[in-house]
């Protein structure tokens, strides 16, 4: 409906200035404006967004509206704080990842919107290493999660370790009797032994 009033008014205000001039359609056309309702939504800066970690996000736009409403596609994040800030200042949300998997984030302003899809990648996630020559195998923390309590890790062969957050060690190491493909999984728990995020790689063992 917006749009149609817009286009319905430049076009009167067109055919007023023209003083009674014919006017092709293609001419008022391209005579018009552009109407100022593109919206872009980008990461803040920061690392990814990851499982039970926090990221924002800004919408800008080319238009006068400022009241901002905020959604999402799906239960992988929720917003957790919404900013509305002046006109000439940044707005901004930060969303929360609560499972890994891709959602949509919408802000719709003065019923325009512009989206971005975020991937919620998991916290539980590690780096695989091997020594050479031997059957060693390295797991270590993608980054140093202080979010968790306990850390257990399942290596797909029957055995497993336990790891606390105060450990100076961010990995483990263990080894394998054969060679082969292994799915080795770390989990990790908060302080009440609540699972916080699990994730499972196939490792290949040479």
């Amino acid at each position: 409906m917006k749009h149609i009033k817009y286009i319905f008014l430049s076009i009167v205000a067109l055919a007023i200035a023209s003083c009674g001039k014919e006017m092709t359609v293609e001419e008022i056309t391209q005579k018009l404006p552009e109407p100022k309702v593109n919206i872009e939504i980008s990461y803040g800066t920061g690392s990814e967004l990851r499982v039970n970690r926090t990221q924002t996000i800004y919408p800008t736009w080319n238009f006068g509206g400022e009241k901002v409403n905020w959604r999402t596609s799906n239960d992988n994040v929720v917003i957790t704080d919404f900013t509305l800030s002046s006109s000439s200042a940044p707005h901004s949300v930060s969303v929360k990842g609560v499972a890994q998997g891709k959602s949509i984030v919408t802000a719709e302003i003065d019923g325009y919107e512009g989206s971005v899809e975020v991937e919620v990648l998991p916290l539980a996630d590690f780096t695989i290493k091997q020594t050479s020559g031997t059957k060693k195998m390295t797991y270590t923390f993608v980054a140093q999660y202080y979010e968790f309590y306990r850390a257990e890790w399942s290596f797909g062969d029957g055995t497993t370790y336990s790891q606390y957050s105060d450990s100076k060690y961010n990995g483990v190491n263990t080894y394998y009797a054969s060679s082969g493909t292994y799915n080795v999984t770390l989990s990790l728990y908060d302080k009440k032994g609540n699972k916080i995020d699990s994730y499972t790689k196939s490792v290949t063992v040479e």
